[in-house]
């Protein structure tokens, strides 16, 4: 039933995707693929192809399946749909419930559509990987969609559609433009579909699209990670082998589209205009998708910022410019002006073409790009998959490698003069329209970006039971050890050795209990202008030893909280010296040269501005002043007000940064490949001197007590409404105490809880996220949601019934298990990458804790804990609420009183 090749060498062509998928076309053999790091090929009888990928270090195995829809491209968004419906039920999986199989087999799961190929990739523990075939076989096999799944998912596709068209301009023009070539000018890219196609499909169209599309003789497998390529061929052979072979259907052909309009002129609320000029090029033979990607990198080396769209025997070049033409002149005529300067430059990189020097540095720059991006093993395999899908005629190795050396600079020359001409291109051109109020435009746009009707998944019931995800738990929990040593003053280092890591990470979080509540009230409010200095950088500041403020200029970055400051730093592992000497100088600065007072005025002139003119301050003021009071000193750290600001110094900025930077408790991060005696002799002559006070009190601590109480600050320019609330912090050292860990879980639990109550009231349209904020030995919890305008009495209405229920009806076994699982994936992804292991390390740290074994505590069982202490963090009948938007304080209140 099986014909096996082991280890063919195939070079590869890209199966299409969007921005530079298509960079891969030589990159097989600049790579210099050992044979040892190659994939191994098996080919069904059914035509299904099959990659293995042994990759022992690895602490995940991922699958990634390529469905090739070459011949598809046009389809109206109906692969887009197929794509999302893949997630919802089939043969084995009825009634959405594929979706809870795959989010307990997975870390991570998430599938993309391009013009020729649906791609879905997972990651799961290597013990679940059969498991996870059999998931991913329902999925490409026996997909049964609904009538329930087909009107959920076309909705969140309309979502999808707005947020992409209506909040980005680039993307938005990007669809125009490809609307323009292919035909859709109504609504843009013929992969998405328009708003009024979408809702026309029917459950008919998609039975026919997967009869036509998901076929065997379609699909690519690869599979990777720590995996023994026979067992994963067994496990193959008795799930995807089993789907049985499609009737003879060859890849169609599409007529050439008809001539539509060719440019689209628009507004769009930004602050410069945007014009976006794509052209269809050639793509059909191996000679063709060559020169299109240099084409494309020479394009980006001169002119900007391109991207790629490739669909079957053509591409879709899109060259992005921005500028102010519109200033005094109609939209079209500023289009038209913005289209001359296109040209213009064009013109000027064709003449460049010419040059044999340009075209020299453009290619090697091509070939070099070539090789970053095809460093490493999975990333061959995937393209080499992405090749197979797309069953093309390849060239061997060599004629391709003959092809990419002697590739001619006189073709290259002629390609352009023939294809970059106004009369083949198609314009999509926004003319923006700068805001009087930049801060207010900002947070417009942010509104816009967290409030999308369909986008989120307000899942009533997960479907998964204690029984199911306590197991997947038990096995993650011994995978992410990690080390820590202590310096000789006492200062821990917490250490995650990765060794692939070309980089080494470090970063240092220290917490302010040690300044006293008097230092505190004495300059409310100061710590925000603080962390505006503190990223000044070498430009402004300077020490004892460097006046100037000329070090050695790695990347570091400093950020503050109301309970600490975070520091960070990388750079090559053996510059690890250096990097730690200048994360070192940053924290121990103590002189400001000249320059950075006038920096500094205007530093504080923004600030006041920001103040007066940004709502969501005001109402995240009054929050602190009713939690805290307000004389208290953390009622001013967000929104300092004029006479804290004025009073500002230089002199004030060198005494608060040096009584940060040494004083206090501190903690280190160090992720990457790292020689630990090396680090810690490193470590201890930068870091060792300096003190490591013990935890002082924190004046935010106390259970504060008060009634429940309302605030309105009116926006009439928003077009969402803001709600916020804040509990009375409580202490985390309660018995038994609260983690860092707990206090996620409880994040996670709670704000399910919201979801499901905004979606049984039919309020779909809101963002829910719940925060516990970080005091030290106290907890600050925080829930913001943001709705429409019309919704919000009956927001705070069911925040108030949700936290009345919240003591008498605890967490149950079942919710917490949920909860441990959403946040397990992502652990993992990010505990084994360098940057999101520090990064995520540092975030406990601002909690005061950083675990020695992050996994272990949140697979652990603490139900009692949880379930005691989450009707205390979230008391009935004492919060704060604010709401910022176009309302007012006496409809809100006279609602809420009628309701109650």
């Amino acid at each position: 039933m099986i014909k096996k090749n082991f280890i063919k060498s195939f070079p590869f062509l890209t199966s299409g995707s969007i921005c530079r998928i298509g960079l891969v076309i030589i990159s097989f053999l600049l790579a210099g693929m050992a044979a040892a790091e190659q994939a191994r090929l098996t080919e069904f009888d059914t035509g299904l192809r099959l990659l293995v990928l042994p990759q022992p270090d690895k602490p995940l195995a991922q699958v990634d399946v390529y469905l090739s829809l070459r011949g598809a491209a046009q389809n109206g968004g109906m692969a887009h749909l197929i794509e999302h419906l893949m997630f919802r039920s089939s043969e084995n999986c009825p009634a959405g419930s594929l979706r809870d199989s795959l989010q307990l087999l997975t870390t991570y799961n998430n599938a993309f559509t391009t013009p020729r190929n649906i791609h879905t990739q997972s990651r799961c523990l290597p013990r679940l990987l059969p498991r996870l075939l059999v998931a991913e076989a329902e999925r490409f096999g026996r997909l049964q969609p609904d009538q329930a799944d087909l009107e959920h998912e076309k909705k969140r596709i309309l979502g999808e559609h707005d947020f992409r068209t209506e909040t980005d301009t680039g993307m938005a023009l990007n669809l125009r433009v490809i609307g323009l070539a292919y035909g859709d000018n109504a609504a843009g890219d013929p992969l998405l579909g328009s708003p009024e196609t979408i809702r026309a499909m029917v459950l008919a169209d998609v039975d026919t699209f997967i009869s036509r599309w998901i076929r065997p003789d379609h699909t690519v497998v690869l599979v990777s990670g720590p995996v023994e390529p026979d067992s994963v061929l067994a496990a193959v052979a008795a799930t995807f082998g089993m789907i049985p072979p499609a009737g003879a259907q060859p890849f169609g052909r599409e007529p050439p589209p008809p001539t539509y309009p060719r440019s689209f002129v628009t507004r769009s609320d930004d602050f410069e205009d945007h014009l976006a000029v794509g052209f269809r090029l050639p793509y059909g033979t191996p000679e063709e998708a060559t020169i299109v990607h240099l084409a494309e990198t020479i394009m980006e080396q001169e002119n900007g910022n391109p991207t790629l769209w490739i669909f079957d025997d053509e591409a879709v070049l899109i060259v992005h410019v921005k500028g102010r033409w519109s200033t005094n002149r109609t939209d079209q005529v500023a289009a038209n002006k913005a289209s001359e300067q296109f040209y213009d430059e064009v013109r000027t990189v064709y003449h460049r073409v010419r040059d044999s020097w340009f075209f020299e540095r453009n290619r090697k720059a091509h070939v070099n790009e070539l090789r970053e991006r095809l460093s490493r093993p999975h990333l061959r395999a995937a393209w080499r998959a992405q090749s197979l899908a797309d069953d093309r005629d390849l060239p061997e190795p060599d004629l391709m490698a003959t092809m990419v050396d002697s590739l001619d600079h006189e073709k290259i020359r002629k390609f352009f003069a023939e294809q970059f001409t106004a009369s083949r291109a198609y314009m999509a051109f926004a003319a923006g329209r700068p805001p009087k109020d930049t801060y207010l435009f900002l947070w417009n746009r942010f509104l816009r970006l967290n409030i999308n009707p369909y986008l989120i998944d307000y899942a009533e019931t997960a479907g998964l039971g204690v029984a199911d995800i306590e197991p997947v738990l038990s096995e993650a929990e011994n995978l992410c050890r990690m080390e820590t040593l202590v310096l000789s003053n006492g200062i821990p280092v917490h250490i995650k050795v990765l060794p692939e890591a070309d980089k080494v990470y470090i970063g240092g979080v220290r917490t302010f209990s040690a300044l006293s509540e008097e230092a505190r009230s004495r300059s409310p409010g100061r710590l925000i202008v603080y962390r505006y200095l503190a990223n000044a950088g070498y430009d402004f500041k300077g020490s004892r030893m460097d006046p100037k403020g000329e070090g050695p200029g790695w990347d570091t970055w400093i950020e503050t909280t109301v309970n600490s400051l975070t520091i960070t730093a990388h750079g090559p592992a053996e510059q690890f010296g250096n990097i730690t000497a200048a994360m070192h100088k940053r924290m121990d600065v103590d002189h400001l040269n000249p320059f950075a007072y006038t920096w500094l005025v205007d530093e504080r002139q923004k600030l006041v501005k920001n103040y007066i003119n940004f709502p969501a301050l005001k109402s995240y003021s009054w929050l602190m002043e009713t939690v805290f009071g307000p004389d208290h000193p953390l009622s001013g750290w967000l929104c300092p007000d004029k006479e804290a600001i004025a009073d500002w110094s230089v002199k004030g900025a060198n005494k608060l940064h040096r009584k940060l930077c040494r004083t206090g408790n501190f903690q280190i991060v160090v992720t990457g490949d790292i020689d630990r005696e090396t680090m810690r002799e490193i470590l201890e002559d930068d870091f060792g001197r300096l003190s490591k006070a013990e935890p002082g009190f924190h004046p935010a601590a106390r259970e504060q007590e008060f009634d429940v109480a309302g605030h309105v600050v009116h926006d009439s320019t928003s077009t969402v409404a803001v709600v916020e609330f804040m509990f009375p912090p409580r202490p985390t050292t309660v018995s038994p105490p609260l983690g860092v860990i707990d206090l996620l879980v409880l994040e996670r639990l709670f704000e399910r809880r919201l979801q499901v109550e905004v979606h049984r009231a039919d309020l779909d349209s809101v963002s829910v996220a719940v925060m516990i904020q970080s005091l030290g030995a106290a907890a600050l919890p925080r829930i913001q949601i943001i709705n429409r305008p019309g919704d919000t009495a009956r927001i705070i209405e069911l925040v108030w019934e949700v936290t009345a229920r919240i003591g008498d009806e605890a967490p149950t076994p079942a919710e917490v298990s949920l909860a441990r699982l959403q946040l397990l994936g992502a652990f993992l992804e990010n505990l084994h990458d360098p940057v999101e292991s520090r990064n995520m390390l540092l975030g406990f740290g601002l909690f005061g804790e950083i675990p020695d074994n992050p996994l272990a505590q949140l697979c652990r069982r603490k139900y009692g804990v949880l379930a005691q202490q989450a009707g205390r963090l979230f008391p009935h009948e004492q919060y704060a609420w604010t709401v910022t938007g176009d309302t007012t304080l006496t409809a809100i209140r006279e609602i809420v009183s009628a309701t109650r």
